[in-house]
């Protein structure tokens, strides 16, 4: 790999889930459609006295979050992570799942994601933070050297 190509590290917090069988034979299907996903990592931790799990996403350049893949049909489709937590998440826990990454320490970029199982959703990007700081100074520059 070039010093040139993206590379990132993403990962989810801990969450219940109904049935962690099911849960996670589907994100073992999508990271397995997915190109250049080498697999998953699902780490359990008890909260509270309850099984939760996270998830460390492994790629061939880091570990970045899928977001499409192909299906054994060769059709294009775009992960829902909505859909699955929805369907997934027992009452009351969010799933967050987070991505940073670089292009050779010169283009940061990054993003969070929250879900329950009622379909509702939270983001926030990192790059935000260069309007949301417009009224701290006059002299807002970025993280790239080109």
């Amino acid at each position: 790999m070039s010093s040139n190509e993206y590379k990132a590290t993403a990962r989810t917090n801990y969450f219940a889930v109904k049935d962690i069988t099911a849960f996670e034979a589907e994100i073992a299907e999508i990271c397995k459609l997915s190109l250049g996903f080498e697999g998953y990592h699902l780490k359990t931790k008890k909260i509270d006295g309850i099984d939760t799990y996270a998830i460390l996403f492994y790629t061939d350049d880091g570990g970045r979050v899928p977001m499409q893949y192909w299906t054994s049909d060769n059709e294009h489709r775009l992960v829902d992570w909505s859909d699955l937590f929805s369907r997934h998440l027992q009452d009351d826990w969010v799933a967050i799942i987070m991505e940073v990454g670089s292009i050779n320490h010169d283009w940061l970029q990054g993003f969070a994601e929250a879900y329950n199982n009622k379909m509702e959703t939270k983001s926030v990007l990192l790059s935000h933070i260069f309007t949301q700081a417009e009224n701290l100074g006059k002299y807002i520059t970025t993280t790239e050297d080109n």
